[in-house]
């Protein structure tokens, strides 16, 4: 595992996915699933960004949210959290990366509230593929080394897991919102 990144949690592996956005909520209630430039698209590139690195890949949605904290699982250098936005950019530098793939700055903006956390300050163990309206804020962040990281069609999960995991997915959004 990265120490830098998951100081307790030394089981994860090099891939770890951190956003401010809750794409499992919005999947289900809108913008919805109809096509892959949105909830669909992020939530699918998310999952097999993560998936396709060394070891279990970590996906983590909105962490402001609920009772899940980044502290809580481990993760550090991020801090800072200046709220929310409805507007998400995906800077130029990193639009060809494979966890962006298919994806416009439109498909992830106005989706109500697109972000409930943005981050000032990150360390150079993260890079940031998402930023808020002013670009002043990070809204998605991946493991520095990893963040440019392939996909291959031998790593992309059989539509079964996708489907489970989609469930799961769901499941966690639906008992965060209880708990709020």
């Amino acid at each position: 595992g990265s120490g830098s990144l998951l100081g307790a949690l030394p089981t994860f592996g090099d891939r770890v996915f951190v956003t401010g956005q809750d794409a499992d909520f919005h999947l289900t209630y809108g913008p919805g699933a109809s096509n892959f430039n949105g909830p669909r698209g992020f939530l699918r590139d998310a999952i097999n960004w993560a998936g396709a690195g060394t070891g279990l890949g970590v996906v983590v949605l909105s962490p402001g949210e609920g009772a899940i904290s980044l502290a809580n699982l481990g993760i550090t250098g991020i801090t800072s959290d200046i709220g929310n936005s409805d507007t998400v950019l995906i800077p130029g530098a990193v639009a060809g990366f494979p966890v962006n793939n298919g994806l416009t700055s439109s498909g992830l903006s106005n989706w109500g509230t697109s972000s409930h956390d943005v981050w000032t300050s990150i360390t150079s163990a993260w890079t940031g593929i998402n930023t808020d309206s002013g670009g002043t804020g990070f809204v998605t962040l991946v493991s520095a080394a990893t963040a440019s990281g392939a996909i291959s069609s031998s790593d992309v999960p059989e539509p079964a897991s996708i489907a489970l995991l989609g469930m799961a997915l769901v499941g966690i959004g639906a008992a965060r919102r209880r708990k709020a």
